[in-house]
């Protein structure tokens, strides 16, 4: 996250509120839709290829819904992917999990199925993948000291290990180009691709790195700091105190901010909240956010809950999804029905391709485009 200039304290009554607003109904142009079974999970940010993964089977989709292929896999067998599904690892554990803390193999694959590279007897056992091909393994188990974490290259060379003695998990910086670790009590390090130290920020509980990892976006307690390098640059008080998402734009010039029942966007440059956005009816709850490419575009994903007093299979059977432009006006308001459903749905995800709105249900995968 970013900003420059004294720490400032912005009350989120600035700018000015769209509720109560009458939305365009959908304007959305079906492409494509995938069915999902029950047991399905999707792995991938849904911005390019994603992989379906139903045990005992994986099915690798790109972004026009085409499968690219199909494999089953063995139960000791666990698939991980790259957020736009760029790279696909095939991680084989000792076991029918990686419980026991050994991993037999690493073979990576394209997004065809064609296999890369194969590691044997890699020391780590938990592992992320960037969308520039390399990828982070974790060697040891969260909460037990000392943790290693593994940087390998694109050719499978493991160049670095970092050594924590405090640790909770390490991902990829959202460009793939730097490593975020997340070290518990003291605080999150960023890291670059050769384990240099980068900055480093506080405990909070909920954080965004911007994709030039020049700023952090942190989040606890009610309170939002914001972070350029190792320095608190802005300070937000934030009610309610839940935040659900957050998204920067790629010049690090606006964050949107996803809570239950609001909706905001800061102008990070002066620091005033531009516009917001709020769900007056108490059954609305919004589960997603996506900010689009090029920063036209703001996509949240909203559930209707009919409460305790409904039976359970029928409380969450409807929501929306709505597609704002940037510069606040009203939302085009897109409905999904569903039988199915579970937290964070439905999920959306705005791409760089022919105006394309993602939406995830329970039930389905399905992308619209949109004017």
């Amino acid at each position: 996250m970013r900003y420059f200039g004294p720490v400032i304290c912005v009350m989120i009554l600035l700018g000015w509120s769209l509720s109560g607003t009458i939305a365009a109904e959908s304007d959305l142009e079906l492409k494509y839709s995938v069915k999902l079974e029950e047991k399905d999970r999707i792995l991938g940010d849904l911005t390019g290829n994603f992989l379906i993964y139903g045990r005992p089977y994986i099915k690798m989709y790109d972004h026009d819904g085409n499968r690219l292929f199909s494999r089953r896999l063995k139960n000791n067998v666990k698939p991980v992917l790259s957020p736009a599904g760029k790279y696909l690892a095939l991680v084989t554990y000792a076991d029918h999990s990686p419980t026991e803390l050994k991993t037999i193999k690493l073979e990576l694959y394209n997004p065809k199925g064609e296999r890369l590279l194969k590691i044997d007897k890699p020391a780590a056992t938990l592992f992320e993948l960037s969308d520039k091909g390399w990828f982070i393994g974790v060697e040891g188990v969260a909460g037990i000291a000392p943790n290693r974490v593994h940087i390998y290259d694109p050719s499978g060379k493991d160049i670095k290990t970092l050594i924590f003695q405090t640790f909770r998990k390490a991902v990829f910086a959202p460009a793939g180009d730097h490593i975020v670790v997340d070290k518990g009590s003291e605080g999150l390090e960023l890291f670059d691709l050769q384990g240099n130290s980068v900055s480093s920020v506080p405990v909070c509980r909920n954080y965004l790195l911007s994709r030039d990892a020049r700023y952090w976006a942190c989040f606890g307690g009610g309170i939002f700091n914001l972070y350029q390098g190792d320095s608190l640059v802005k300070n937000l008080q934030v009610t309610p105190a839940e935040i659900i998402d957050m998204a920067f734009d790629i010049q690090s010039n606006l964050l949107v901010i996803l809570a239950e029942k609001r909706l905001r966007l800061l102008d990070l440059v002066d620091g005033k909240l531009r516009w917001e956005y709020r769900l007056n009816e108490p059954e609305q709850y919004f589960t997603a956010l996506s900010l689009s490419p090029d920063g036209r575009h703001v996509a949240c994903g909203m559930d209707i809950n009919r409460g305790d007093s409904i039976p359970k299979a029928e409380r969450h059977i409807e929501g929306e999804a709505l597609l704002f432009p940037v510069e606040g006006a009203s939302p085009t308001r897109h409905s999904e029905k569903y039988t199915l459903w579970d937290i964070g749905l439905p999920r959306v995800a705005l791409t760089a391709s022919q105006n394309s709105l993602i939406i995830m249900t329970k039930e389905k995968v399905a992308r619209y485009s949109y004017r």
